[in-house]
């Protein structure tokens, strides 16, 4: 081989391996850039959340709802006001509506005047003010729904032994919800993974704190005589037996016309179209966005979005927290 030669492979020996190392710094920094733009992403979407909360006793809060907690020792309560309580997407407008309806004697055209929100407001909410419930009418009682844990429920509520009716949902089918409901409200405009949000949930970190706490503090009071406790499961599998409990509860005799009438004017596909109960009015006033506020109303969504991972984590969780306790026997996945 001739020096001329050897200095032409040479030379584009250079070129090739100087065209590798660029080609690679190239997909490298793409790729540094790619990762910590998603980092950034995910830190972002998560901060989004946590910057909406504070705490009240170790519970995260959105802040005006906070600020509407700190209000409540001026919440006046009558002895037969009835409560209605869960930790968020539960199934509480699902309970709210047949709790209303058999305080009120199932007078289906007077629940439709109005919507549920007003019917049935909500205690803590920043548009609920002591005013609105001062003026709700004697003739019945009130019924309130609330999602604060027990340790953040006025404790007069308690002592004037007002009737408390709570309902658990499983909690995977729970964090399922609420990241379709939370990606629903415009203000916030959280637009995170659901795998990332699962995480948020899993350390307590969303509006009204841990599932665990929540469902645990209201399960050790379900021996007081003015709580019923409920799950959204048992009410799903058998409507009638339920609807009847509760009417019980509520010391209203209910025929089986009754309960039957009852079961089908709050049947999911019923409140999904009644404008009284659906929450339309949240999309239209620009709260929320895209798919309607009652999403599926089913048991067991959550196999679509849970991995073996999660399933592990929550899991392991539940099983900690609720080691001694004998609610981890109700908790029902199907």
């Amino acid at each position: 081989m001739t020096i001329s030669t050897f200095m032409k492979r040479l030379g584009a020996a250079v070129v090739v391996g100087h065209a590798a190392l660029i080609t690679g710094l190239h997909f490298y920094k793409k790729r540094r850039r790619t990762d910590s733009q998603s980092m950034f992403q995910k830190r972002t979407e998560e901060d989004k959340l946590l910057s909406w909360l504070s705490q009240r006793k170790g519970v995260y809060l959105v802040k005006d709802i906070a600020a509407n907690v700190d209000k409540l020792d001026k919440h006046i309560v009558r002895d037969d006001d009835v409560y209605v309580v869960s930790y968020p997407k539960s199934g509480t407008t699902w309970l709210s509506e047949i709790v209303y309806n058999i305080v009120h004697g199932l007078n289906f055209t007077e629940a439709q005047s109005l919507p549920l929100d007003e019917r049935v407001p909500y205690l803590e909410w920043v548009h609920t003010d002591s005013s609105t419930l001062a003026a709700m009418s004697p003739s019945y009682p009130r019924v309130i729904k609330s999602h604060l844990p027990l340790s953040l429920i006025p404790p007069k509520i308690r002592n004037r032994k007002c009737k408390i009716i709570y309902i658990m949902r499983n909690p995977r089918d729970v964090c399922v919800s609420y990241y379709y409901f939370t990606k629903m409200i415009q203000l916030v405009g959280y637009k995170g993974h659901f795998a990332d949000f699962f995480q948020l949930f899993l350390q307590g970190q969303v509006s009204y704190g841990s599932w665990c706490s929540h469902v645990k503090e209201f399960w050790e009071a379900r021996s007081e005589a003015n709580v019923l406790f409920l799950t959204y499961e048992q009410l799903s599998k058998n409507p009638q037996k339920m609807i009847e409990i509760i009417g019980e509860f509520l010391e209203k005799s209910l025929s089986p016309e009754q309960v039957n009438a009852l079961m089908k004017y709050c049947s999911f596909d019923q409140m999904q179209s009644n404008p009284a109960s659906n929450y339309s009015w949240l999309r239209e006033s620009g709260f929320t966005q895209g798919g309607p506020f009652l999403r599926k109303g089913v048991v067991g969504d959550w196999r679509e979005h849970f991995n073996s991972e999660m399933i592990a984590s929550l899991d392991t969780q539940v099983n900690i927290h609720l080691s001694d306790s004998s609610l981890r026997s109700i908790i029902e996945y199907i």
